[in-house]
């Protein structure tokens, strides 16, 4: 896995050499990776300074790295690529090394969103995650990969200065939701009422057996047995979800999927 690692990083130091010095020995690795050649020089030059601009002034490192084939370097799963690399580098700003990091493989057109570090599980909500995956998505299924990515960077930009400012982003529940609830308090006392009308005006009750069916003095029964002939089951099937946010650890879900 290491040597993998090194490849990636050589490989990068030969095509990236316009950003941060990546090298095999210093080990140090530029914000924006971009491996499958998807960007122009100009471009990720572009993203490699909003994104270091980013880092400096919040303390949150966000990244882009786009590569071939994700199994090249790790053929379990996508996410966990994300979280090998992330700590095989030491990603992230400070001590507690925050950040956020976007890869996309382009094999078979796979991405994983993962973040990672105490501000970084402050500042990217699985409802702000939720949303900036729907900033970024519809550029790259067009194979806008220039526009997907910044997209992505302001989206990110946008959910760590609300978290910096003690608001990250959080579900708003809709004015009817809301106003349904208020009701709710009334709408059950009135329920609770008409049950117990309801209730006082029955006369009828449910039979037990079927001797309780009989008439008093009709018939005279030689043999009493009451025998079940069939029984009703009900399953009620918990859905766990589509797999699209998987729990990571250390840092948040992962929101990864296909593009």
């Amino acid at each position: 896995m290491k040597k993998l690692f090194l490849c990636l990083l050589i490989c990068l130091s030969l095509c990236l050499s316009f950003s941060v010095l990546a090298s095999a020995e210093s080990e140090t690795f530029p914000y924006v990776t971009d491996a499958a050649e998807l960007l122009t020089e100009q471009q990720a030059q572009t993203l490699e300074a909003e994104a270091a601009r980013i880092a400096e002034r919040y303390g949150c490192a966000v990244y882009v790295v786009t590569l071939e084939d994700y199994r090249t370097y790790n053929n379990e799963s996508v996410e966990r690529c994300t979280e090998e690399l992330y700590h095989y580098f030491d990603l992230g700003c400070g001590e507690n090394r925050d950040g956020l990091i976007l890869l996309l493989s382009m094999a078979e057109r796979d991405y994983d969103l993962w973040g990672y570090g105490p501000f970084a599980i402050y500042a990217f909500t699985d409802y702000g995650l939720d949303r900036l995956e729907q900033s970024f998505l519809p550029y790259f299924r067009q194979n806008d990969w220039y526009g997907g990515f910044s997209a992505y960077l302001r989206g990110a930009e946008n959910l760590i200065a609300k978290a910096d400012q003690g608001e990250p982003e959080a579900y708003r529940m809709p004015l009817a939701t809301k106003a349904a609830i208020a009701l709710a308090p009334s709408s059950l006392l009135g329920f609770l009422v008409c049950g117990i009308f309801k209730s006082q005006m029955k006369t009828a009750k449910e039979k037990d057996t079927a001797e309780d069916y009989v008439v008093s003095g009709s018939a005279r029964l030689l043999i009493r047995e009451d025998q079940f002939i069939n029984r009703t089951r009900t399953v009620h099937v918990i859905d766990s979800g589509s797999g699209g946010a998987r729990p990571g650890g250390g840092g948040t879900s992962h929101h990864s999927g296909k593009f």
